[in-house]
């Protein structure tokens, strides 16, 4: 049986993983699960605190550390003291991608790379494709063509199905090398199909005047 914890020992930096399972959970409002998972090795729970203390949210960076973190590094056998890409790094990535000045997909190849080979984050952000895309101007070309490729697609979207919008948002971020902004992608695909449903002015003659006036829409679609 474990006896109470000692203040003085916690202190000295040797604080009890269930304590600090707990302590996590209270400060940083992770799940129980999450806690366990940081807290299996004192290495990586220190590596996630550094990271928040450096600015990272919590909730993110526990679920980027569980995910693509420890995908890196099991690839390569490696454990999270011998991490190539620091805590402060790490915590910069996280930062970048809340602000949605990076996406998931720049944010994984980050991590991936610097795992891997090593390398200076700032001098991998100056890189082509490290950069998200969220100009209107280069998105609705891409976009554009992707719609007209898929006009069953775009019906059922027209009809309220939701499963296409995210299917051509992937078709759209694939188009761009994966830096598409998927928000902005998502807004301008609907803003696009409510232009369409919107008919022209010229579609539309008017007969007739005062009250006894009427409008005849002509289907310019077909």
């Amino acid at each position: 049986l474990h006896g109470p914890a000692d203040p003085a020992r916690e202190e000295r930096g040797l604080e009890l993983p269930a304590a600090r399972r707990e302590r996590l959970m209270q400060d940083y409002g992770l799940s129980r699960l999450r806690a366990f998972f940081i807290c299996r090795e004192k290495d990586r729970a220190d590596y996630f605190e550094e990271a928040v203390r450096a600015g990272a949210d919590p909730l993110l960076a526990a679920r980027w550390m569980a995910g693509e973190l420890m995908k890196a590094l099991n690839k390569d056998s490696l454990s999270i003291k011998q991490c190539k890409l620091e805590s402060t790094g790490y915590a910069r990535i996280m930062k970048l991608l809340a602000a949605r000045q990076i996406n998931s997909f720049i944010a994984k190849k980050l991590i991936a790379q610097i795992c891997h080979e090593g390398g200076e984050l700032e001098a991998l952000l100056q890189e082509p494709g490290m950069s998200i895309l969220s100009d209107r101007n280069e998105l609705r070309p891409i976009i554009d063509r992707v719609l007209a490729s898929k006009p069953k697609s775009v019906a059922a979207l027209r009809r309220g199905e939701m499963a296409p919008l995210e299917y051509l948002t992937g078709l759209v971020m694939k188009e761009s090398g994966g830096r598409a902004d998927a928000a902005c992608v998502k807004e301008i695909i609907k803003e696009s199909l409510q232009n369409i449903d919107r008919p022209p002015h010229h579609c539309i003659e008017v007969f007739g005047d005062g009250a006894h006036g009427f409008k005849v829409l002509f289907n310019c679609l077909f």
